[in-house]
């Protein structure tokens, strides 16, 4: 049996002190961070400044407001946290402020096969990062919103926003289209399996990429890493992770000299049973009894 888990009111408010002070040091954390994000959405001139006054009469303003993203490592660790000024798409309107909006992530079965075919041939496994991935995208017209809080919100001016802002309904869309133009104009092409994975064959190198949105699976002919990566930066701003060890919650462990590799989620799993209240249970290493005979019938209706 398990022993009694009752918690006294006295725990119970230490545990509320705690998580409000907790809350409280990632707030104070992320106020620059802010200042950080806006700067950069300036520098790549993703908005301009304009008086409130020169928006067109029945224009939508779409507000703003910041939001927290929180990375990951390996371990389900938090490894970085960053604020980003997001719009709320629900303030758009069809037909005024976007028309197209689908876009597509390559397949998990997309990943694994690029993940066999470079421990096959011993190609290289890399990560990169497109920073500000959505946010180099041009729009195909002019949306109007107003700052988030912290920076004039309400005031006198509003941003004439020209690319692609985080929370737009569009700007999945939009950045695909601007990444593949970019992607085929350096030669790569489109599998036609799975649309949303690249190769390129030059010069005896052989090189595939597998984007999910601003995560770059770089895998190309050994030795050869460093150069692809250095063509992506003049396509795109990218932020160098080096051998990909965690890609999309997945663990990825390589033993290169005898060719092999295994993905796994042991974060995730970690989640699933403390959630699930079961970090006291007993453990199996296979879900199955592996000491009951398999009868005739249950054989093939396994395979």
């Amino acid at each position: 049996m398990r022993a009694s888990s009752t918690v006294s009111h006295q725990e119970l408010d230490l545990l509320r002190q705690y998580e409000f002070l907790s809350i409280l040091l990632i707030v104070l954390r992320l106020v620059p961070d802010t200042h950080t994000e806006m700067e950069q959405l300036w520098r790549l001139k993703v908005f301009e400044e304009v008086p409130r006054s020169e928006v067109p009469e029945g224009e939508p303003i779409i507000p703003t407001h910041f939001v927290t993203k929180k990375k990951l490592n390996q371990f389900g660790l938090v490894k970085q946290y960053k604020a980003r000024c997001v719009a709320n798409g629900k303030r758009q309107i069809p037909g005024v402020s976007f028309d197209e909006h689908a876009s597509s992530t390559p397949s998990l079965d997309s990943v694994r096969a690029s993940l066999a075919i470079a421990n096959h041939f011993d190609m290289d496994i890399d990560l990169v990062d497109i920073v500000g991935a959505y946010t180099h995208a041009p729009l195909d017209r002019v949306i109007y919103c107003d700052w988030p809080l912290g920076f004039d919100k309400g005031g006198p001016t509003v941003m004439k926003v020209n690319k692609a802002l985080y929370g737009f309904v569009q700007s999945g869309r939009k950045y695909q289209d601007d990444r593949n133009i970019k992607l085929e104009g350096a030669g790569y092409k489109q599998n036609p399996m799975d649309t949303s994975v690249f190769y390129r064959r030059h010069e005896k190198v052989l090189t595939i990429l597998v984007p999910y949105v601003d995560n770059f699976l770089v895998i190309s002919t050994k030795g050869t890493a460093k150069k692809i990566k250095e063509e992506l930066a003049q396509l795109f701003e990218i932020k160098d992770e080096g051998e990909a060890k965690f890609y999309l919650g997945m663990m990825i462990t390589r033993n290169r000299p005898q060719k092999q590799l295994t993905i796994s989620m042991p974060a995730y799993i970690k989640g699933i049973v403390q959630r699930a209240d079961l970090s006291w249970a007993k453990t199996a290493s296979t879900p199955m009894s592996h000491t009951q005979p398999m009868s005739r019938a249950n054989r093939r209706r396994r395979h």
